[in-house]
């Protein structure tokens, strides 16, 4: 069974090959027996009048397990949170980046295996911050205005075109939208983030850590807070956070991993 995304275009002249050939470079990266936490799309054909993004099926997105019965144990939380954390860093050491993560696009099987999906490259690294169409029409997926693009993504577009940022997405860009689901993950599927809250975040108008620190008080907690600052250069990377030194989780969990995929 397969997923299929479709895209319908504006123009039977329009050539989707080069988008085509990101997809591949995409797959070529990904599709290997070590990266057992992540999913690209498999195949992308194309017609004259449409475009096509199908990948294996999975039983439920991350969003959709969270307010599912029976409800998940924190040893449950934190589990599926070591590996959305080893899918980014299986992304990165790939040098690949992959620019949306959100609860939507963490899929969960039914035996609780975690992989990341809807990786396609193809999606704008900055954003006006005064003008949603982008936002919505890119990285909207209807669930509650929420919102986990990280802040240094957004511009004020009354900036000349010389003074706006510029270049692709970055690792700690990854990171930050990571810890946003990872937040939503540990409350009960609450929202860290709304649009407006995010770009008030930006300007230092609204703290979330105010809602965060009601969890306990644990090493992931504060990993957590290190993975949402406004400062990308303090946030810590994947590849650290899920180090048996790290201290962040338990040591057995990498073992676990590696048994759980081999069985």
């Amino acid at each position: 069974m397969v997923v299929v995304k479709a895209y319908s275009k504006r123009d039977v002249t329009q050539s989707l090959r080069e988008q085509g050939e990101k997809l591949e470079f995409i797959r070529e990266k990904l599709y290997s027996p070590s990266h057992t936490n992540v999913l690209p799309f498999i195949w992308f054909p194309e017609t004259q009048r449409a475009a096509f993004l199908v990948r294996p099926y999975i039983h439920s997105s991350l969003h959709e397990r969270m307010i599912a019965r029976p409800f998940l144990t924190p040893s449950e939380r934190e589990w599926l949170t070591f590996q959305l954390l080893s899918a980014l860093a299986q992304c990165h050491r790939a040098g690949l980046v992959h620019g949306d993560i959100k609860s939507n696009n963490v899929l969960v099987t039914s035996w609780h295996w975690v992989v990341l999906t809807d990786f396609t490259g193809l999606k704008p690294a900055y954003l006006p911050e005064d003008n949603p169409a982008d936002l919505s029409f890119f990285f909207d997926d209807g669930y509650d205005r929420r919102c986990y693009v990280a802040p240094e993504r957004f511009f004020d577009s009354k900036l000349p075109e010389a003074s706006r940022p510029g270049g692709e997405c970055t690792p700690q860009m990854d990171t930050f939208s990571a810890g946003c689901v990872i937040c939503e993950l540990l409350m009960d599927g609450e929202a860290p983030f709304t649009l407006s809250q995010l770009l008030a975040y930006r300007r230092g108008d609204f703290d979330p850590l105010t809602a965060i620190h009601k969890l306990p008080d644990t090493p992931l907690r504060a990993a957590v807070c290190s993975m949402i600052s406004l400062d990308p250069s303090a946030r810590p990377d994947a590849i650290t956070l899920t180090k048996p030194s790290s201290g962040v989780f338990p040591p057995y969990f990498t073992h676990l991993e590696d048994l759980a995929w081999r069985s």
